[in-house]
């Protein structure tokens, strides 16, 4: 079925969007299984039931985030991309605080699979990201809070990609604490709150930089450092956005089906098995694939699931 677009998007309007049709190109060193080299043409009922499993309210959950450089959708941030769903996130030996190699991690790094490893050896593999909800001035309460669209990385630019990650698989540590190796933790990484977190009580009287349940919340633009690695499994979501002076032109609808052409392929080319494939959200929240939503569905959508999910698991016990 083709969906025709009238014209730009609007706050919480459904993009009508068809589903990727390009073959996706087969190298000989990587095969795939059927069902990932066959993902372009056609979903099955039973993929796109698991891909949407994975969708999330992306404005009101701790869902961790790295946004892709250089901007737009250039062969860097492509082949980040794909790199990202064959070896997951990866961390890199980095430099001191503000160097270009620290912006290179927080925008998803540009660390390759021996270089992590021989990081890995060393004890020093680390990422930097962003939290939803947990970004220095985000505020839930106000119905245009878009925390991905107005971290540093994202907005910083017309054309962007996010990557989303559960989070919830990496334990918290306070600023300045070393990570243990090999083992999945992570900690705001604003250097200058280090001394002051020894005395935790006079540092929350006097900051403001905390949430409600007392944990730190950093600018976007120095985020969280992260250990060691983020595994493909754990990733939840792709997030776009193009220049927004392409919305006054006819080209607008064609462009962003492109666009999702686009990332469907890296994922695909990238991931061991179609299970691992991720939804595709605009930059406000609304689904664009494997279906479409508008961010007002989503939220519908997130809820009834989960709350069947809960009910059931209460049954079961």
């Amino acid at each position: 079925m083709n969906h025709e677009w009238q014209g730009p998007l609007q706050p919480g309007e459904k993009p009508p969007v068809e589903s990727p049709t390009e073959k996706t190109e087969e190298k000989p060193e990587n095969k795939k299984s059927e069902d990932v080299k066959n993902v372009e043409k056609e979903l099955s009922p039973e993929l796109i039931g698991k891909i949407m499993e994975k969708v999330r309210d992306i404005n009101n959950e701790e869902i961790g985030y790295i946004s892709l450089e250089p901007s737009g959708y250039s062969a860097v941030a492509k082949n980040q991309l794909q790199s990202i769903f064959k070896n997951g996130i990866l961390g890199g030996n980095l430099g001191s605080e503000n160097s270009s190699m620290d912006q290179a991690a927080i925008l998803g790094g540009y660390v390759n699979k021996e270089k992590w490893l021989a990081n890995l050896k060393s004890g020093d593999a680390r990422f930097w990201f962003n939290i939803v909800g947990r970004g220095y001035g985000e505020n839930k309460e106000d119905k245009n809070n878009f925390p991905i669209a107005r971290s540093h990385y994202f907005r910083d630019g017309a054309d962007k990609i996010a990557v989303l990650f559960d989070v919830s698989n990496f334990e918290e540590q306070d600023p300045g604490k070393p990570f243990t190796s090999r083992v999945k933790q992570y900690r705001h990484d604003a250097k200058s709150i280090e001394d002051q977190w020894e005395n935790k009580k006079d540092f929350l009287e006097r900051n403001k930089d905390i949430d409600e349940k007392g944990r730190p919340r950093p600018v976007t633009k120095k985020g969280f450092i992260g250990s060691y690695r983020v595994s493909p499994k754990l990733l939840l979501g792709v997030v776009f956005k193009i220049p927004p002076s392409q919305s006054l032109f006819a080209s607008y609808k064609k462009v962003i089906k492109q666009r999702i052409e686009k990332i469907v392929k890296e994922m695909a080319r990238g991931v061991a098995s179609a299970e691992l494939m991720v939804p595709i959200y605009w930059k406000d929240g609304a689904l664009f694939w494997p279906k479409q939503m508008s961010y007002e569905e989503v939220k519908k959508f997130v809820a009834e699931r989960d709350a069947k999910k809960q009910e059931k698991a209460q049954n079961k016990g």
